[in-house]
């Protein structure tokens, strides 16, 4: 049964680099195949767009994002604010989920830190999109983001990573036959 015995009826945030898909409806066919062999259902996924990389084409990365949901996954668009990950993109995407940086939660409740999660809130409000806040570390911040409506955090003050209790799934042996060719 693979992922599905371990992950129930949580979410699965799978991170990815855009560059590495140049073509969504080809590229995704092994994600495809490798999601049905783990058993688990498209709309417990959520792909995530790796922030380390610069969005080199907004509209292709939006055909990934299209791809995603086609196949009944959901999106998230990571470090709302830092770098690449720009109120426009989160805009010209449209993600499911929107992931704050960490470093805006640092900072509450300098007012700019509350006026920037005000303005991702308003935007995912408009577009049906939650807003996630990472690098929630201590009650204040959290505090402040509810209170300011963000959907969803995580950091340390939620719990620390830690590894996973997976269970163990048989491996598969592939076999492979040699046999004359019949067309000779």
């Amino acid at each position: 049964m693979g992922a599905a015995g371990w992950l129930g009826d949580h979410q699965l945030f799978v991170n990815f680099l855009p560059s590495s898909i140049y073509n969504p409806s080809i590229c995704l066919r092994t994600t495809e195949a490798a999601i049905a062999e783990a058993g688990v259902p498209m709309a417990q996924l959520v792909f995530e767009v790796v922030e380390s990389e610069h969005i080199a084409s907004v509209p292709r990365l939006r055909a990934i994002f299209d791809r995603y949901h086609e196949m009944g996954a959901k999106v998230a668009l990571d470090d709302l604010g830092a770098d690449h990950a720009t109120f426009g993109v989160a805009e010209a995407l449209r993600p499911d989920i929107m992931k704050i940086d960490g470093a805006i939660a640092r900072r509450l409740p300098d007012p700019s830190a509350v006026a920037f999660v005000r303005q991702a809130v308003a935007l995912a409000d408009a577009s049906g999109a939650k807003v996630l806040i990472e690098g929630v570390e201590d009650q204040h911040q959290l505090d402040s983001a509810v209170e300011l409506g963000v959907d969803l955090a995580q950091g340390y003050l939620l719990g620390r990573p830690a590894p996973a209790t997976v269970p163990a799934t048989p491996r598969r042996t592939l076999t492979v036959r040699s046999e004359p060719d019949a067309s000779l």
